[in-house]
């Protein structure tokens, strides 16, 4: 008889985490996307990217705040008339002052006074909408992300209000809706982690989170 070997291997008995995987396709999207429009008429100037030092362009990123193009109205910023605003807004403020100083001497009424403090109110209010009626005239990203329209205009060319400006999405956190059989929703939960995966990943596999159920 020939007694034939067989190869075996041991390993030490541990403890690990037992790990079941339930598998489904999505589409990653954007976390958020915005089209930028004007508000207002205006000359088109498009702006320089400050990292590029060139004027922006499709897939550039922007960060929140930054002003992408910048329109230009003489005759809108003339109805707004922000430095005569700004003007009766000091004017009434040094009269407060003098009303005030006046009134410890006995020399105006509370009611003057009362007065003096609705017309800086008024003052201030005007003045305040004249500055974002103003800052409609810049186009800005309202978050940091990646342009992913931008239509070309010639600079200086007069665009109508509601013309699309550009349009920004976020890539720095994505989303994907799924859908799971029912006999994997009672092994889901908020917060779980889950593995996603793609044949154009360098690494193979980055890691999210369950955010929903429905």
């Amino acid at each position: 008889n020939v007694e034939m070997a067989s190869p075996v291997s041991v390993t030490e008995v541990q403890e690990s985490a037992i790990k079941k995987y339930n598998s489904t396709n999505g589409t990653a999207v954007s976390s958020a996307e915005v089209e930028l429009t004007s508000d207002m008429a205006g000359e088109y100037h498009l702006q320089i990217n400050p990292r590029t030092k060139q004027p922006y362009k499709l897939g550039d990123k922007v960060m929140a705040g930054e002003i992408i193009v910048k329109l230009t109205n003489r005759e809108y910023e003339n109805d707004i008339a922000i430095d005569s605003k700004k003007l009766s807004l000091e004017i009434a403020q040094q009269d407060e002052v003098k009303k005030r100083a006046l009134y410890e001497k006995g020399g105006v009424t509370q009611s003057e006074i009362r007065n003096a403090e609705v017309t800086i109110t008024n003052a201030t209010y005007s003045y305040e909408n004249a500055l974002i009626s103003l800052e409609k005239m810049n186009i800005k990203a309202p978050f940091t992300g990646i342009i992913v329209n931008l239509p070309h205009y010639t600079r200086d060319v007069q665009l109508a209000a509601g013309t699309s400006i550009a349009t920004i999405m976020s890539y720095e956190k994505m989303v994907m809706e799924i859908n799971l059989p029912e006999s994997a929703i009672n092994e889901v939960k908020s917060g779980q982690e889950v593995a996603i995966t793609h044949y154009t990943l360098p690494k193979d596999t980055i890691w999210g989170t369950v955010s929903e159920l429905s």
